[in-house]
């Protein structure tokens, strides 16, 4: 029971406080304190130490923010939409290598890092946008040319949808969405 306690995440606040609000870093900051007490490290390098031909994998939540007040993340859909990813480029014998922000914005700026901690991989001191976006085509890669290759996205109930080689960034945003529709409207993405 001890053990219990101390893995657990209090949500008690004090009267007069804001209750948690799963769209702000406030629950991923909650998160990460919990994976640093259990021995977990969170690695962050330069942008300058990731070769050329590595790959590394933007990551965060997609769909509506404030259904994650209704249904918290399970922690574990960023962890599993890696390992697809990871098992798609391995067969092209292709490495993951590290994980980077796709957004600042609210509660997808930690994301990556509580991700690190249970996967062993850096996060990439890099952010694809600078600000939250609406729409996965306007990440600055894709609007650079970066292709829609293999893509990933994942839910709390452990739903996991595939997307490989989509025509256009576009044609990935709507394919995500209609699954998030289906994923109770938010879930993990990787592309």
């Amino acid at each position: 029971a001890a053990a219990a306690a101390e893995n657990s995440i209090s949500f008690h606040r004090h009267p007069g406080t804001q209750p948690l609000n799963a769209r702000s870093p406030e629950l991923g900051y909650l998160r990460g304190k919990m994976a640093l007490k259990q021995g977990k490290v969170m690695r962050v390098v330069r942008p300058d130490v990731i070769k050329d031909d590595e790959y590394v994998i933007p990551t965060g939540f997609m769909g509506a923010p404030s259904c994650l007040n209704e249904k918290m993340p399970s922690g574990k859909e960023i962890v599993a939409t890696v390992g697809k990813i990871r098992d798609a480029l391995q067969t092209e014998d292709k490495t993951v290598v590290a994980l980077f922000v796709a957004e600042v914005g609210g509660s997808n700026c930690l994301e990556p890092l509580l991700a690190s901690a249970d996967l062993g991989l850096p996060v990439v001191d890099a952010d694809g946008m600078g600000r939250a976006f609406p729409e996965l085509q306007m990440f600055i890669p894709f609007l650079r040319g970066l292709a829609a290759e293999s893509a990933c996205l994942a839910d709390a109930a452990g739903r996991v949808q595939m997307s490989e080689n989509t025509h256009s960034p576009k044609d990935l945003e709507t394919f995500f969405r209609q699954h998030v529709i289906k994923m109770v409207n938010y879930g993990a993405e990787q592309f």
